[in-house]
């Protein structure tokens, strides 16, 4: 059993993620979920990548495809220098906000190029 989530945004958690083989092209997302809570629009969040910090690039426009019941969905860009063959590490915390969030979906999404 996987028991990394959910986990408090608030306090931050790293988790560990195998996505195979370190891509070579295309483009790759942090995908972070969150639960419906008071605030949660306004919060703001930041990832780490294998200890490199990832810029938000906005939030996905539907969560349908999240699992969780992700009310919210945060994107990160990934550079793939950062990527790493098998494990990654990502780190992920809430940054400000007025309530603690709670994290409910983490997903690396690497998409190859055409």
């Amino acid at each position: 059993r996987n028991e990394q989530l959910p986990a408090d945004a608030r306090v931050g958690k790293t988790f560990r993620i195998h996505i195979g083989p370190q891509p070579t092209s295309g483009k790759a997302w942090a995908i972070a979920g969150f639960a419906q809570r008071d605030g949660l629009a306004e919060a703001r969040f930041e990832a780490k990548l294998n200890g490199q910090r990832l810029p938000a690039v906005g939030d996905l426009k539907t969560t349908k495809a999240l699992g969780g019941a992700a009310a919210r969905a945060v994107r990160f860009v990934c550079p793939l220098a950062a990527l790493q063959a098998g494990y990654n590490e990502l780190h992920l915390a809430q940054a400000a906000g007025s309530s603690s969030q709670q994290i409910v979906w983490l997903e690396l999404r690497v998409e190859p190029s055409h």
